[in-house]
C-alpha cells in the first residue's frame, strides 16, 4: 500500500503539510491562553520555556480587556484555520484513498481476467465478490479512512510532546511511564482484536454464500417449498455476523474507555506528585499548561490505540486480498505471441493427457484425433467422459499436461490466445447473458458492431423476429443471466453472438440438450444455417443433432474407443449403435 500511495507524491506532500498546519494551529491556539494565567500565577515568564514566555512578554503591559479580545481573536482564527486545514486535507486524502482502493480493485481484476480457469473453479463465485467488493470498502477502505482523520493528530501529538518536555522533562517522564503500561495493556487487546477479525471473516462469508444461494437458487428453493428453511439459514447466518461485529464494536469502545481511565489516572497521579515537589504558586502556572496540554493529548492518543485495533481486525480481509493476488498467478494460461490468421489446413490431438487437479484421477487419457478445415466432427460418450474437456483445452482454458494440440501443424501454445479464440464460436448448454439489452448481449464479442451486423447474426440464428417484438426490440433488458427469456430464446442469442465475428469454428457444447422438441427445432436449423462452409465440432447426447457429421469420436472415460462416420459406427455393433438404438427406443 505504501508504494501505491508514493506513486502520488504531491497529494502525500499536500497532506503533509496541511498536516503541519493543523498542528500549528492546535500550538498557537494553546500558547494563546498562556498570559491568561498571569494574573492567577504571578510572572511566568522567567519559569516558562520558548515560546510561552514569548508570547506573555509580548503581551505585558495591555490591559485586561484588549488582552481578552486578542485572546478571543486568536482562539477563533486558529479554530477557523485549522478546521479549513483539515477539510482540505480530507479532501486530498479523499483523493488519495480513491487511488489505492481503484489500484487494488484493478489488480484483483486483471487477476481475475488473467488467471486460469482452475483456480476459478477451485473457488466459490461468492469469494471474489467479498474480495473485490466488501473487502475493499469495508476493511481496507475503513483503514485507510482511520489512517487518515488520525494523520493529522499525529502531527499535533508531536508538537504537544515537544511542548510538555520543554515544560517539564521529569514529569514528561513519569506521564510516559504511565503510557507505557497503558500499551502494554492495549497490545494484548489487539492481539485477540486479530483472532474477532478473523470470525468476523468468516461469518461474512458465510452470510455472503447463502445470500448467493438464495438469489441464485430462487426457484430450486421455492420448487421444494424451502423458504422456510432457507429463511432460518439466513436468520442465523445474519445473527453469527451481528454478534461477531459486534463483539468488534464492543471491543473497540472498551479500548477507548481503558485509556481514557488511564490517561485520567496520569493526570491525578501528576496532580499528588506535584503537591509533594512544588513549593510556591508560580510553580502552579506551568503544571496548569503541563496539564492542559496533556488532557489535549488525549484524544489523538485515544484514535491511535483505536487505530491500531481496526487495523489489527481488519489484517485478515487484507491478507485474503493478498492471498488471491499471489495464489491465482500459478494458474495462469501463458498466451502465445504469433497471431492466429486463419485456418488452412487441420487441428489434430496428440496423445493428450489432461487431469483437473493432481487429487483426482485423469479426464482424458492419450486422447489422438484430427480435424480437417470444413469438415464436421461430432463427439459423445457417457457423462464425465472427457467431452467438454477437448474443447475446454482446444479453447486454452486449460493445457494439457501431456501431449500436443497442433493447428495447421504449429503448437497451440504459439498462438496469441485472444487471437485464436476469436477465430471460435462456442454456444454451449450454459448459456450466459449479461443483465443488459438484447442488442448489447449480441454485440459482446465486438462492442463496436454495428447495428447493421448484429440484426444480421440475430436472423441468421433465427431470433430477429423474436427480438423486434420485445417493447424495446434489441433495446430491450432481459434480467439476470436473460432470466426473462425461454431457454430457446437464449440459446439463439447465444448463436447470434457467437457467429457474430464470422469465426472459422464453431463449437457446440450441448446446445440443445436443455431444449423442448419445438425449441430443439428452431435451435438446430440456426445451427445447420450458420454451419455451411465452416469447421464444426459438435458434442451432444441427442444423436439426432450429430447425424450430418462427417466424423463422430466415441469417448469413454477420457479414452477414444470408437471413431468414423455414423454409418461406419453403426455397422461397428459398439458402443455408438448401443447409443443409437437405446435413443431410437426411447423415441
Amino acid at each position: 500500500m505504501i508504494k501505491i500511495m508514493l506513486s502520488r507524491p504531491k497529494l502525500i506532500i499536500g497532506i503533509v503539510i496541511l498536516s503541519s498546519l493543523v498542528a500549528a494551529m492546535e500550538g498557537v491556539g494553546i500558547t494563546a491562553l498562556v498570559p491568561l494565567l498571569q494574573g492567577s500565577f504571578g510572572s511566568l515568564a522567567q519559569g516558562l520555556p520558548f515560546p510561552f514566555n514569548q508570547i506573555i512578554i509580548w503581551m505585558t503591559g495591555i490591559p485586561l480587556q484588549r488582552k481578552l479580545i486578542i485572546v478571543a481573536a486568536l482562539l477563533l482564527s486558529c479554530t477557523i484555520f485549522r478546521n479549513i486545514f483539515l477539510f482540505w486535507n480530507a479532501e486530498l486524502s479523499v483523493r488519495l484513498r480513491g487511488h489505492i482502493i481503484k489500484t487494488y480493485r484493478m489488480r484483483c481484476m486483471d487477476r481475475l481476467l488473467s488467471t486460469g480457469m482452475a483456480y476459478l473453479n477451485k473457488k466459490k463465485g461468492v469469494d471474489f465478490q467479498i474480495i473485490i467488493s466488501e473487502y475493499m470498502e469495508s476493511s481496507l477502505g475503513d483503514m485507510i479512512d482511520y489512517i487518515f482523520a488520525i494523520q493529522p493528530q499525529i502531527f499535533s501529538l508531536a508538537l504537544l510532546v515537544l511542548f510538555l518536555f520543554s515544560l517539564s522533562f521529569k514529569f514528561t517522564l513519569i506521564s510516559f511511564a504511565f503510557l507505557a503500561v497503558s500499551m502494554i495493556i492495549m497490545g494484548v487487546i489487539v492481539r485477540q482484536n486479530e483472532v474477532r477479525g478473523l470470525r468476523f471473516l468468516d461469518a461474512k462469508h458465510q452470510f455472503g454464500q447463502i445470500l448467493f444461494d438464495v438469489i441464485f437458487g430462487m426457484k430450486l428453493v421455492r420448487m421444494f417449498g424451502r423458504e422456510q428453511q432457507m429463511r432460518g439459514r439466513f436468520e442465523e447466518a445474519v445473527d453469527e455476523l451481528n454478534k461477531r461485529s459486534g463483539r468488534m464494536f464492543i471491543w473497540s469502545v472498551m479500548m477507548g474507555s481503558i485509556f481514557e481511565i488511564i490517561a485520567v489516572i496520569i493526570l491525578t497521579s501528576l496532580l499528588f506528585v506535584s503537591a509533594l515537589v512544588i513549593k510556591d504558586v508560580s510553580g502552579l502556572g506551568t503544571l496548569f499548561i503541563f496539564m492542559l496540554i496533556w488532557s489535549r493529548m488525549i484524544p489523538p492518543v485515544k484514535s491511535i490505540n483505536l487505530l491500531k485495533g481496526s487495523i489489527v481486525s481488519y489484517l485478515p480481509a487484507l491478507k485474503e486480498v493478498e492471498r488471491f493476488l499471489q495464489e491465482s498467478h500459478e494458474a495462469t494460461v501463458v498466451s502465445g505471441t504469433e497471431l492466429f490468421r486463419g485456418f488452412q489446413d487441420r487441428i489434430e490431438f496428440r496423445d493428450v493427457h489432461f487431469r483437473y487437479s493432481s487429487d483426482i484421477s485423469p479426464v482424458l487419457n492419450g486422447i489422438s484425433f484430427t480435424i480437417k478445415k470444413g469438415t464436421r466432427v461430432g463427439i459423445v460418450g457417457a457423462s464425465g467422459s472427457g467431452k467438454s474437456t477437448i474443447v475446454e483445452t482446444l479453447l486454452r482454458f486449460y493445457d494439457p499436461q501431456g501431449g500436443t494440440i497442433k493447428v495447421d501443424n504449429r503448437e497451440l501454445k504459439d498462438f496469441d490466445v485472444v487471437s485464436w479464440r476469436k477465430a471460435i464460436g462456442l454456444v454451449s448448454q450454459d448459456i450466459f447473458l449479461f443483465h443488459d439489452t438484447v442488442g448489447a448481449n449480441i454485440a459482446f464479442p465486438d462492442p463496436k458492431a454495428t447495428q447493421e451486423t448484429v440484426e444480421k447474426a440475430a436472423r441468421r440464428a433465427y431470433v430477429h423476429e423474436f427480438i423486434v417484438s420485445l417493447p424495446f426490440g434489441y433495446d430491450t433488458r432481459i434480467g439476470d443471466r436473460g432470466v426473462l427469456l425461454s431457454a430457446g430464446q437464449r440459446q439463439r442469442i447465444a448463436i447470434a453472438r457467437a457467429i457474430l465475428n464470422e469465426p472459422e469454428i464453431l463449437i457446440f457444447d450441448e446446445a440443445t440438450s436443455a431444449l423442448d422438441t419445438e425449441s430443439e427445432q428452431i435451435v438446430q436449423q440456426a445451427i445447420e444455417e450458420i454451419s455451411k462452409g465452416k469447421t464444426v465440432i459438435s458434442i451432444a447426447h441427442r444423436l439426432s443433432t450429430i447425424a450430418n457429421s462427417d466424423m463422430i469420436i466415441v469417448i469413454d472415460k477420457g479414452r477414444i474407443i470408437e471413431s468414423g462416420t455414423p454409418k461406419e459406427l453403426l455397422n461397428m455393433d459398439g458402443i455408438y449403435k448401443k447409443f443409437f438404438e437405446l435413443q431410437s427406443i426411447n423415441f
